[in-house]
């Protein structure tokens, strides 16, 4: 179930009724207390569009949630995506076909072995203290990764990229991980310089096998699979919907919750030996669940590919 067939064919006033949450009308808004159970509100600091481009789409400036109208449902009621679609069927009388493996090859595809089953079980790491100063990173987008000033802003505004100028991570752009709903778990600390060893740190205990990079943000019926934060930052900013694994390697964790989401899936490894091997590796786990499209690269990886040739690369595969 997409967000924009959810939104053209319910009540979002009803649906706010259905969740028990109270607020007022401002403007093209909706205002009131998150009622998300982790977060006290004091004040109301929820807002969710109920016109415009953006209607469905909510987000709280307290905790740092956000997302559409099956996030919300997931978060209120505690709920995984399917049960959020199936509820939302129900109470709005939807006939929609939701896409679901069965029990048995969720089973069979983790093996009841790996890192575990559920992310509410995951430690929520905060961020380190960050500077005050919110140009560092945009300058290190433009110098190091060549966006000019205006995407430098939006991806630092996008994924409230932060520095650290004190204590271990100091001289670090601190990049907020996500949850599959939007909470905050833990981070990424990038070097600012590329002599810096090693390049990019996270916090001990940092469950980095059962998250996906955006994962949040993405509400498409596929999505490109990357390495890295900054390939995931570079295809976003192309406006491709896209999710990184932390690394050349998918767990079979990453693995049950892309299937569980996406009905097509794009993979572009580096272009490196280890990419090939974890491109092969995620051939052989996804594609018996979904459909696996290959846009291997030769050399380098995707936070390289300038906008013409990724545009070209996506094209093709689209008619594949």
């Amino acid at each position: 179930m997409r967000h924009e067939e959810v939104i053209a064919r319910i009540d979002l006033f009803e649906l706010l009724r259905k969740l028990k949450i109270e607020g007022r009308v401002q403007g093209r808004e909706f205002i009131a207390r998150c009622p998300f159970p982790d977060h006290d509100d004091s004040s109301p600091s929820f807002s969710m569009a109920i016109d415009g481009p953006k209607k469905g789409l909510h987000q709280c400036f307290g905790c740092g949630s956000s997302g559409n109208t099956l996030h919300l449902v997931q978060r209120c009621l505690d709920v995984d995506r399917q049960e959020a679609e199936r509820t939302l069927a129900k109470w709005f009388g939807l006939n929609v076909v939701i896409y679901s493996p069965t029990s048995k090859e969720i089973i069979d595809l983790l093996n009841r072995s790996d890192e575990g089953d559920i992310e509410e079980d995951m430690i929520r790491i905060p961020l380190p203290r960050l500077s005050e100063r919110d140009d560092v990173p945009v300058e290190y987008l433009m110098d190091v990764r060549g966006y000019d000033f205006d995407q430098a802003r939006e991806i630092c505004d996008a994924f409230r990229i932060g520095w650290s100028d004190s204590g271990y991570y100091r001289n670090r752009l601190i990049i907020p991980i996500l949850d599959s709903i939007g909470s905050q778990i833990t981070f990424e600390a990038c070097a600012l310089s590329p002599d810096t060893a090693p390049k990019k740190l996270y916090p001990k205990g940092s469950p980095m096998a059962r998250l996906l990079f955006n994962q949040s943000n993405v509400t498409s019926e596929y999505v490109w699979v990357v390495e890295g934060l900054f390939d995931a930052i570079r295809i976003w900013s192309y406006g491709e919907p896209v999710i990184a694994t932390f690394g050349a390697h998918l767990s079979k964790f990453q693995a049950r919750m892309i299937i569980n989401k996406f009905q097509e899936v794009r993979l572009m490894f580096d272009g490196d030996e280890a990419g090939r091997e974890a491109n092969d590796k995620a051939n052989k786990i996804l594609r018996p669940y979904v459909k696996v499209k290959d846009a291997e690269l030769a050399f380098g990886d995707p936070d390289q590919m300038r906008k013409a040739e990724f545009l070209e690369m996506a094209r093709y595969l689209k008619n594949v």
